[in-house]
């Protein structure tokens, strides 16, 4: 393996397990920003709009995140990879580049640490670009992987829905739609 994705897959583990998290309901927060700010400007031209000008407006942030370990982690991706269309902070972006670039792989048995994961949502046809996020382990044999991802929901102190980066668990591929070679 690479030297630089070692150092991505090392790096996108430890963001992780920060557990970085949303301070509201509105996907936004201190912890939070520096996955959503390289978006924000481009968001608000591509919108014709100023919100995201508002610190306490943020979006749903998972493509953010894996822009942001890949980023720095040596690795060079446009925030916007196509004129005139929405950003990577959309899943459906990453996966347009990825059937652009020739990175697009719907096989499990070649996805490979350091790959990035497509979700969809096996209950709604409609959502086939639900959640990206960063293979740390996989078990080709066994259908289990591990993968680093931002967004991720989970209920706090009070019971509110909130979102954070975290480490997740996987022994199926249901909601898998595919990978993207790094």
């Amino acid at each position: 393996m690479k030297e630089q994705k070692k150092k991505f897959i090392e790096f996108a583990k430890a963001e992780a397990e920060a557990q970085n998290s949303s301070n509201s309901d509105k996907n936004c927060g201190e912890s939070i920003e520096k996955y959503l700010s390289p978006f924000r400007k481009i968001l608000n031209q591509n919108g014709k709009t100023e919100m995201f000008d508002n610190l306490e407006m943020g979006y749903d942030w998972c493509g953010a995140f894996v822009h942001y370990c890949l980023t720095k982690s040596g690795y060079a991706f446009q925030l916007q990879p196509f004129a005139n269309e929405p950003t990577l902070a959309l899943v459906f972006t990453w996966y347009k580049s990825a059937i652009a670039n020739n990175k697009w792989i719907d096989d499990f048995s070649q996805a490979e640490k350091g790959d990035l994961i497509i979700f969809k949502d096996a209950k709604d046809e409609k959502r086939q670009y639900k959640h990206i996020g960063i293979i740390l382990e996989i078990d080709v044999k066994n259908q289990n992987f591990t993968t680093a991802e931002g967004n991720v929901k989970y209920l706090n102190e009070n019971n509110e829905i909130r979102r954070k980066t975290n480490i997740v668990n996987y022994s199926k591929l249901d909601e898998v739609k595919g990978f993207i070679k790094i």
